[in-house]
């Protein structure tokens, strides 16, 4: 309403007023006093930005909330009072705000927002209530409140939540007491090497340890259900991470570029996987998805390229837009029969897939899925399936899986077989016709990939119409 009127100086509001505005007095740099009457209930984000005459403001007992940006670059504000009944200041709320040396938060507050008072170069004292549960990365960045605390010990650790841990180096052990590691807790802290968590930790949030480069191993404990946003991201130097059984949910890129770790167990209550979450793991070679993984985010594990194996245990019913993009290691994967749709560039420049197994379930592919791959690349799927429609829309080699015939009478010959048993052409372990189908096809076509140990039945050395006779009686009885 009054935004960049740099020329106000004073402004009363009236009684009837309930609520001051996003951008109400945003730039207003010339004002030096405002008097904000009882039924103001809350104080909307960037609402006295910029307004950098403002020395000392009264908040009234109704608000409840101070919005994000609401006092910052507020530098001649040297006083404020909050009432009691405000419960959570948001993000950014009094940034920069250099000149106030002093501020005591009211009992009622739970929540202090990201950057909340960071760049208050003047703020040496600071209350904080017992009922505060949750802090922002950043919130006391930048002031000597915090680092007369980082003086005493290089982890800061207010209301069981460590706040800050950046000046740690070395093998540090978190002490008891702690629930929490906040927000940006040891973020770019490159010269700690090892860190033990206490039982007592119920979470990790939103970049705790991001650019932790120098950090080789880490155990979380098992109270912890949820890895946050980006939580490992860039820790280039983690080789190895167990994940409790507790853990139900791994934040968006919480493990991107960690090139260096080669082995991860994922435990059974996971159930969903954020985006990007393991992307530019290199390193990593295996990946088993649990059964009770519904959800995995686009680009999980996006330029994983030294991955070769991944297990997919019942639950997953999609795969995400470039979930796997760039993971050149794979040769041949299996969607399991619960998945009802492949997303965009799900596997595109996997340039080491040859065949990939789609069930008859799957009802959507999208663009690029599979662009990239290796040039014998097949699907493999039912006739007649949404997949053999998309491989013959995208000029993809399709090769039709036969089921067999159950309820006819069968030899031993069509018995469960070991995979070296002679004549099972397409390791499904049985002898049947598909087998006979697949051997003729390679012989018509010797790009197309069979078992060449069980495919020379008559120990020639060749695989040729000669086997395909042989086959034919074999599974003929």
């Amino acid at each position: 309403a009054f935004r960049e009127c740099s020329g106000l100086t004073e402004i009363t509001l009236p009684e009837g007023v309930t609520s001051i505005g996003d951008d109400a007095f945003r730039e207003c740099s010339g004002l030096t006093e405002i008097t904000i009457p009882e039924g103001v209930t809350s104080i909307g984000d960037d609402a006295f930005r910029g307004c950098s005459g403002l020395t000392e403001i009264t908040i009234p007992e109704g608000v409840t909330s101070i919005g994000g940006y609401a006092f910052r670059e507020c530098s001649g504000l040297t006083e404020i009072t909050l009432p009691e009944g405000v419960t959570s200041i948001g993000g950014f709320a009094f940034y920069g705000c250099s000149s106030l040396t002093e501020i005591t938060l009211p009992e009622g507050v739970t929540s202090i927002g990201n950057s909340a008072f960071e760049g208050c170069s003047g703020l040496t004292e600071i209350t904080i209530p017992e009922g505060v549960t949750s802090i922002g990365y950043g919130a006391f960045s930048g002031t000597p409140w915090l680092k007369n605390k980082q003086s005493d010990n290089p982890m800061v650790i207010v209301n069981g939540i460590l706040i800050d841990g950046t000046e740690c180096k070395g093998s540090v052990v978190v002490p008891e007491g702690v629930t929490s590691i906040g927000y940006s807790a040891f973020e770019a802290c490159s010269g700690l090497t090892e860190i033990i968590i206490p039982e007592g930790v119920t979470s990790i949030r939103d970049y705790a340890f991001y650019g932790c480069s120098g950090l080789t191993e880490i155990t979380i404990p098992e109270g912890v259900t949820s890895i946050g946003y980006s939580a490992f991201e860039a820790c280039s130097g983690l080789t190895e991470i167990t994940l409790p059984e507790g853990v139900t949910s791994i934040g968006d890129y919480a493990f991107l570029g960690c090139s260096g770790l080669t082995e991860i167990t994922l435990p059974e209550g996971v159930t969903s996987i954020g985006n990007g979450a393991f992307c530019e793991c290199s390193g990593l070679t295996e990946i088993t998805l649990p059964e009770g993984v519904t959800s995995i985010g686009n680009g999980a594990f996006c330029e994983c390229s030294g991955l070769t194996e991944i297990t997919f245990l019942e639950g997953v019913t999609s795969i995400g837009n470039g979930e796997f993009y760039g993971c050149s290691g794979l040769t041949e994967i299996t969607i399991p029969e619960g998945v009802t749709s492949i997303g965009n560039g799900a596997f595109y420049e996997c340039s080491g897939l040859t065949e990939i197994t789609i069930p008859e379930g799957v009802t959507s592919i999208g663009d690029d899925a599979f662009g990239g791959c290796s040039s014998s690349f097949r699907i493999c799927g039912v006739e007649g399936s949404y997949a053999q429609k998309y491989a013959s829309d995208n000029d993809i080699n399709f090769e039709i899986l036969s089921e067999p015939n159950v309820t006819e009478p069968v030899t031993t010959t069509s018995e469960l077989l070991p995979e070296t048993v002679s004549g099972d052409t397409n390791n499904d372990g049985i002898i049947s016709a598909a087998d006979f189908i697949k051997l003729v096809q390679h012989i018509l076509n010797p790009e197309m990939q069979i078992n060449s140990k069980t495919s020379d039945l008559n120990g020639d050395g060749k695989i040729d119409s000669a086997d395909a006779v042989e086959l034919k009686k074999l599974f003929l009885g």
